[in-house]
C-alpha cells in the first residue's frame, strides 16, 4: 500500500473528526444522580429510590419502588434508560455488573458499580 495514500486517509479521518467536534458532536457529558434519576423516571411507572453511579460517571443503575431496576446509559450525546430485571444481570467480582439488554442497540454492557451484595441479586 502506498504510504502517501495511507497518510492522506489518516489526515482525512482526523479532519472529519475535528469538524464534527467543532460542530458540537461529542460524547454525553458525565452523568450525575439527578440526571440519572430523571432519565429512569421517564420509564412509565418508575419511581426512583436510589442511584448507583458508575465509577467513570458514564452510566448508572437506579433502584425504584417495588424492586424495579433501571439502567441509565450513554447513547451518543445523551442518556437513555432501560428497565432491567435481575435475570439480565451478572456480577463481575465486587465492582462490576454485566447487563445483557438483548437488543442490538445496547447489547451487553459492563457497569463498574460498587454495590453492596444485598442490593442486586444476580
Amino acid at each position: 500500500m502506498d504510504p502517501t495514500l495511507l497518510l492522506l486517509s489518516a489526515l482525512g479521518v482526523l479532519g472529519v473528526t475535528a469538524i464534527a467536534r467543532a460542530m458540537g458532536f461529542a460524547a454525553a457529558p458525565p452523568l450525575d444522580e439527578a440526571t440519572a434519576k430523571a432519565e429512569a423516571e421517564r420509564i412509565p411507572g418508575f419511581e426512583a429510590r436510589a442511584v448507583h453511579l458508575a465509577a467513570d460517571s458514564r452510566a448508572a443503575l437506579v433502584e425504584g419502588t417495588g424492586g424495579r431496576l433501571a439502567a441509565v446509559l450513554p447513547l451518543g450525546d445523551r442518556f437513555i434508560a432501560r428497565s432491567v430485571t435481575p435475570a439480565m444481570i451478572a456480577r463481575e467480582g465486587d465492582e462490576a455488573l454485566i447487563v445483557d439488554f438483548a437488543e442490538p442497540l445496547l447489547g451487553r454492557r459492563r457497569l463498574a458499580l460498587a454495590l453492596p451484595g444485598e442490593r442486586v441479586e444476580a
